[in-house]
């Protein structure tokens, strides 16, 4: 298998996992699920769970072996030029790596919030119960993105691409904290779908700036390449 089509089956499979977990915690109300063309009963799917993250346990360890190999290779070729080289290299290397997590933890948020649309879809009547529950899940949804966009701002990386992740009312939503009530007002709803375009716009700040950082790594590795050939 292409190296990209391992990495796009370990992405699919991550954004599976996603759903089969929000379906375990109840957030995607089922009876039965289907999986790689097949329906398994909701007493199936902590069975599937873990035969799951064992394949994405080995695509990681697969991933960052062959990550760790291209790193040496070329730190080591940067460090024959001088120390200089080698540690610009490092940095562009880590500029990447912190660019590629933020980027992979608004794609799990993503992905939740459309768990959280998808459960309340699944129902013709809110009752009290369910109403209460959304909010909660609302609630702990607006707090990760806040916890992650705080973890944003201490990353280098989006301080020197000067990316400013929250504008307009996505100040309010991070700012000023509001935390919705038990019942699905009108204002919560209002809030919902607020959070959920900010995380979107967000996400996408977030992945040009992973391609920028993928850009220049991929550039200085190009010129090692090069310069290594003049040798």
């Amino acid at each position: 298998m292409r190296f990209e089509d391992q990495l796009n089956c370990f992405y699919r499979d991550s954004n599976d996992l996603n759903t089969l977990n929000s379906i375990k915690e109840g957030h995607i109300i089922a009876n039965e699920f289907e999986f790689d063309d097949k329906i398994y009963s909701l007493d199936q799917v902590d069975d599937i769970i873990a035969e799951l993250q064992k394949e994405i346990d080995q695509q990681t360890e697969y991933f960052n072996r062959k990550d760790e190999q291209a790193f040496l290779y070329n730190y080591k070729t940067a460090l024959l030029e001088s120390i200089e080289k080698a540690e610009e290299y490092k940095k562009l290397y880590n500029n990447f790596q912190n660019a590629e997590q933020e980027l992979n933890n608004y794609r799990t948020l993503t992905t939740r919030f459309y768990a959280y649309s998808s459960y309340l879809s699944s129902f013709n009547y809110l009752s009290d119960e369910v109403s209460k529950n959304a909010c909660e899940v609302l609630n702990e949804l607006i707090h990760t993105l806040r916890t992650n966009v705080e973890m944003s701002k201490q990353t280098s990386i989006f301080a020197i691409q000067d990316v400013d992740l929250s504008d307009g009312y996505s100040n309010y939503l991070l700012h000023d904290k509001p935390t919705v009530s038990s019942t699905l007002s009108e204002f919560n709803v209002h809030v919902y779908n607020k959070t959920f375009e900010t995380t979107t716009a967000i996400l996408d700040k977030v992945s040009t700036v992973k391609q920028e950082t993928e850009r220049m790594l991929l550039q200085f590795q190009m010129e090692l390449v090069n310069e290594k050939a003049t040798f």
